[in-house]
């Protein structure tokens, strides 16, 4: 796991272990810091990534990304789960956002070989 785990509140990591039960600590601290990101409205990287290799670069040293959560959350999370989500209404974020969200991620993780 990277050095960026220790950062995080892992409040997420519990269930994203158990959810998923085929992805490895790395890729649950990356789906858990995103999770975080998208709670606080914070991430690290707000713009477009322009190359895999970029993408893969930040999500393992730690950094979030926006545009890649937004995109994930479109597609795999319901939108139900997103409106609940949303800062501007409620802000909560529901297991089955946390489910589907990590769904999501773990086809990027095989697309970047994030292992």
């Amino acid at each position: 796991m990277g050095g960026f785990a220790s950062r995080l509140s892992l409040n997420y990591l519990p269930l994203i272990l158990t959810t998923m039960s085929r992805i490895s600590k790395t890729q649950a601290a990356i789906v858990a810091a995103h999770l975080e990101a998208i709670r606080t409205g914070n991430f690290d990287v707000p713009e477009k990534v322009n190359t895999r290799e970029d993408a893969y670069n930040l999500l393992t040293s730690g950094k979030t990304i926006k545009p890649l959560a937004e995109e994930i959350a479109s597609r795999y999370v319901s939108i139900t789960s997103q409106l609940m989500a949303s800062q501007g209404l409620f802000g909560y974020v529901s297991e089955a956002y946390k489910r589907d969200f990590a769904k999501g991620f773990k086809v990027v993780f095989n697309a970047l070989n994030i292992n």
